[in-house]
């Protein structure tokens, strides 16, 4: 009888508070204005976070979601 073989994934959904993160980016920024490139950030938030939860998984982006205050 055959192994069953198990597809682990992380499935990952990002929610960013807009005012707070542009803030903190803002912070760090030498010039003092860091422009995003929100199409990329998702995902690059989502593998970041795949990663701490267990690198062996494949992620499943589930999108992600900004708020403003």
């Amino acid at each position: 009888m055959a192994k069953a073989v198990v597809d682990h994934r992380v499935r990952v959904r990002v929610f960013v508070d807009f005012w707070n993160f542009q803030l903190s980016l803002n912070e760090r920024s030498s010039a003092g204005r860091f422009r995003a490139d929100w199409k990329a950030l998702g995902s690059v938030l989502a593998r970041a976070a795949a990663a701490v939860v267990d690198e062996q998984a494949r992620l499943a982006y589930q999108g992600m979601d900004v708020y403003g205050s």
